[in-house]
């Protein structure tokens, strides 16, 4: 009795997000495609695409499709500017990926993905342009949406781009020959 008292009470310990299974999805999230249809979208269309990497057993991703890409400004911005498309990062499944077929957990490698949630985009050619790892929300994806869309990425780094969007002024440097008396 004390054995099946201790399971029960460990079970019911679990985070909910240890209980959630991230390969559902929301009927509100973004309309996710299948690799081959992004790829092709992405090829036609010259959009970027944007691959949510996720495992199966992941909270933070089950998190992140609930509460982020359900997000009524983050779903209009991916569906004007990004082909999205989404990437069990444990699935043995091939996809079609560019000139490639190779299975979802050896893309993941390929894209240097090491945990999950990982945002990773890439461009219609097929390059990796960058990615964010971890769980972000509506605000903070959308601004690094806007940072990947405007091709801010080519010529300043993330913390340059939200100083910039903050106001903050970038401290200036002089060379100032030293006096000596």
């Amino acid at each position: 009795m004390r054995r099946l008292l201790f399971a029960f009470l460990l079970v019911a310990a679990l985070p909910a997000s240890a209980q959630t299974d991230a390969s559902a999805i929301p009927a509100s999230a973004p309309a996710w495609q299948p690799m081959a249809a992004a790829v092709a979208q992405s090829k036609v269309e010259n959009k970027v695409m944007l691959v949510h990497t996720y495992a199966v057993w992941c909270g933070w991703c089950s998190r992140m499709d609930q509460e982020t890409y359900t997000d009524s400004t983050v779903q209009a911005f991916v569906a004007e500017h990004f082909t999205a498309t989404r990437l069990d990062l444990e699935s043995p499944a091939q996809v079609p990926f560019f000139e490639h077929t190779l299975s979802m957990s050896a893309l993941g490698r390929a894209f240097g993905v090491t945990g999950t949630p990982t945002t990773v985009f890439v461009g219609p050619d097929g390059v990796p342009i960058t990615k964010i790892a971890g769980y972000r929300d509506a605000p903070t994806l959308l601004l690094v949406m806007q940072y990947v869309h405007g091709g801010t990425y080519e010529t300043e780094s993330f913390q340059q781009y939200l100083d910039r969007a903050n106001g903050v002024q970038p401290a200036l440097h002089f060379d100032v020959p030293s006096i000596s008396g």
